[in-house]
């Protein structure tokens, strides 16, 4: 059986004390998410034609059980088609922050009929500190400043238990809401280049992080905590990272907010960020990047999410078939 090019790769990945990009990254393991051809797959006994593409991906507190981000083809492409109805998986570990070790446990299916599916897709993906919300940026896919670009958060019964999630709330359109901090100006967001793409929230549910498409990192005050419908742009924060990016796709935090991390999908680099306060991005230094479209990281391309373990120690990397439309 012809294995796929969906994988997840766990890396490890020393910070460095200082505010140089000094990294050691050392390829560790691979694990399989999907089996057979693209289109063809029986990962956790669903039919062919179902996966279709990977995401957002994060681990509980003690590593034990693993969330990743899927678009599956349900109707093998019925009109209309619900391809882009996206579900997260999760994996249960034997061994903690060991991908390789996962097994399927159940699915969140994120879609619940609230949002028409043409147009839109749920993409990346944030857990709350204490686990018992997620958050998933839906990037347009639409016409531009159409009302798909927006956070929406899920609300659990049990920490890092999605067998019973919910829907919640969602912020406004976030088109018109992107101008007017240090970040710069952009037009609306909408197709192709010009979308939300990553979101990522403090530890203490104050401020929300969103990463657009086009190299902005705009952060967003929340006056009740973990409250995304109580949001306002903070004008003294974000980041015009345009230049240092290429079609990022996730924003990640190290655990004491003092740094972020950003996938780049196309130039296949995590980009390093630090910041000079905790979760405050109105004065930060890029300190640089590492590229894994390298033989000794196993020559992985098109990555679309980084999440760390709570030691930091190592990551966890999706990607793309290379094949695939972004």
């Amino acid at each position: 059986m012809k294995f796929i090019k969906n994988f997840i790769l766990i890396l490890l990945f020393i910070l460095p004390i200082s505010n140089s990009f000094g990294a050691m990254v050392t390829f560790v393991d691979s694990f399989q998410v999907s089996n057979g051809t693209e289109e063809g797959t029986d990962r956790a006994g669903l039919a062919d034609n179902t996966d279709k593409e990977i995401g957002g991906v994060q681990f509980n507190d003690d590593g034990t059980k693993m969330f990743v981000r899927f678009f599956r083809d349900l109707d093998g492409g019925a009109d209309p088609d619900t391809e882009l109805y996206s579900y997260i998986d999760q994996y249960n570990l034997s061994t903690p922050f060991d991908a390789s070790t996962g097994t399927y446990a159940v699915s969140c299916e994120l879609n619940h009929g609230l949002v028409a599916t043409t147009g839109h897709q749920p993409f990346d993906l944030n857990f709350s500190s204490d686990g018992m919300k997620f958050y998933v940026a839906n990037r347009s896919t639409a016409s531009p400043n159409s009302d798909k670009n927006f956070v929406y958060r899920f609300d659990l019964t049990a920490p890092y238990d999605i067998s019973d999630c919910s829907y919640a709330q969602r912020t406004e359109n976030l088109g018109n809401f992107i101008n007017g901090s240090q970040a710069g100006d952009r037009s609306a967001l909408g197709h192709g280049s010009n979308r939300l793409q990553g979101v990522s929230l403090s530890n203490d549910g104050k401020k929300m992080f969103t990463m657009m498409s086009y190299g902005h990192v705009l952060e967003y005050d929340l006056s009740t905590a973990f409250d995304v419908t109580t949001f306002s742009l903070n004008l003294n924060g974000g980041m015009d990272l345009s230049s240092d990016t290429n079609n990022p796709q996730s924003i990640e935090f190290s655990e004491d907010g003092t740094r972020i991390f950003i996938a780049n999908h196309t130039n296949h680099k995590i980009l390093q960020i630090s910041l000079n306060a905790p979760f405050d991005t109105s004065s930060y230094t890029v300190d640089g990047a590492v590229a894994f479209n390298t033989s000794s990281l196993g020559g992985v391309t098109q990555m679309r999410t980084v999440t760390f373990s709570k030691n930091a120690v190592s990551y966890t990397h999706l990607t793309l078939p290379t094949n695939r439309e972004v």
